[in-house]
């Protein structure tokens, strides 16, 4: 006699796991949540970890060249790191002060730049008596409710801001410090704990995977880094003569600028535009002068985004500009300055990684493919062998 109850079993089951799939979902939803949770309110703890991991990729490169000298990877990432410190305080004592000129000059160039450019002040003008005349309507309707409130007085209490202040350079220090001793654990050791991960896998051919995807990721992602970090020097070279053959004041300080800010994409040139635009606005009495160190600042991103950077780089390299904005914008709201200057080498590891992983899975079709074929050669070898002897017997 059949069970009855058989189908309404199959009918609960496949209610039961449409749920199942119907929770994936959202739980995938809460996991991404979770994470981005964890790392916007710990950004202290993983800014310092990838900028670390960024920076490693491009310092392994001396530190390998120094081990073909016989020089062990410990004291050759020590050498490459003191080196690389050295460079950075060079380069912030020479900047700071033309920087810091700058800065005290500002609120006194405001005024100069307001004179030069008065033929653009009327419509300015006209926006400022428009929100006056909003701004007396509003005082005019909440000015009887103010008074009778009262004026509430607000004190800041300087403790607190000396507590900020503290508490802010300590954060510094402590993630500075925290970044320079992964930096330095990553150069050093940084291959040993590769091989140590790889033999986890006790297949053979999955530790062999491992080892490729890691070390042809880690040369592609330090070459693309090295190139850049080549083509951004350059362009500050090429930026600062310029500079200094037009007479604006500090070249060197642009040419540096022009350095730091090509790394972030879009938003690093476009800043870098409008702070010789302030200064050549301040330095030169005429409109059309004063534009020019802009206009450069133009030309030379146009030529390195268009043909140096294709050149060098190469198709290989090449990542949709939509995402490297998305990734911009992204890292950027999530890590302030430090998410946009990381947004495209992540970016760029995450592709190269993504590249290596199906080329890995197109080797391994290809390879059960290939085995299959063998396998069935082989048999249609045996049967042909065992119908040659039925024939002879």
């Amino acid at each position: 006699m059949p069970n009855s109850n058989l189908p309404n079993l199959q009918d609960d089951l496949v209610v039961q796991m449409t749920g199942i799939r119907g929770l994936q979902i959202p739980l995938w939803g809460l996991f991404i949540m979770a994470v981005l949770a964890a790392l916007y309110f710990a950004k202290s703890v993983f800014v310092p970890i990838f900028m670390a991991i960024v920076f490693s990729f491009v310092l392994m490169i001396p530190v390998k060249l120094l081990e073909k000298i016989r020089i062990p990877p410990a004291f050759g990432a020590l050498i490459v790191l003191l080196v690389t410190i050295g460079m950075f305080s060079v380069l912030a004592y020479y900047m700071y002060e033309p920087t810091k000129i700058w800065v005290e000059r500002f609120p006194d160039e405001v005024h100069k730049i307001e004179t030069k450019v008065v033929e653009l002040r009327s419509s300015f003008n006209e926006v400022q008596k428009t929100t006056e005349q909003i701004d007396e309507k509003i005082t005019d309707l909440t000015g009887s409710a103010t008074e009778a409130a009262g004026t509430q007085e607000v004190v800041i209490k300087s403790g607190s801001r000396l507590y900020t202040l503290m508490d802010s350079t300590q954060s510094f220090i402590v993630g500075f410090m925290s970044f320079l001793l992964l930096l330095y654990f990553l150069m050093a050791f940084g291959e040993s704990m590769i091989k140590n991960l790889m033999m986890t896998w006790k297949d053979r051919t999955h530790r062999i995977a491992f080892l490729r995807i890691t070390q042809e990721s880690q040369y592609q992602i330090s070459y693309y880094l090295l190139l850049i970090t080549i083509i951004n020097v350059g362009l500050g070279v090429v930026t600062a003569l310029g500079m200094w053959a037009i007479g604006m004041p500090t070249p060197l300080l642009w040419g540096f600028s022009a350095t730091i800010l090509n790394y972030i994409p879009y938003i690093g040139p476009l800043t870098n535009m409008v702070l010789v635009t302030f200064v050549g606005l301040v330095t030169f009495d005429n409109i059309s002068t004063a534009m020019l160190p802009a206009l450069i600042i133009l030309v030379l991103n146009i030529i390195e985004g268009q043909m140096v950077q294709p050149l060098f780089v190469g198709k290989m390299f090449t990542i949709n500009p939509v995402f490297v904005f998305i990734s911009v914008a992204f890292w950027g709201w999530l890590w302030g300055v430090a998410g946009m200057f990381m947004a495209v080498p992540l970016l760029m590891i995450l592709n190269i990684f993504v590249i290596k992983m199906r080329e890995l899975a197109a080797a391994t079709e290809a390879a059960k493919a290939a085995a299959v074929a063998a396998a069935v050669e082989a048999a249609a070898a045996a049967a042909a062998k065992d119908e040659v002897k039925i024939i002879l017997q």
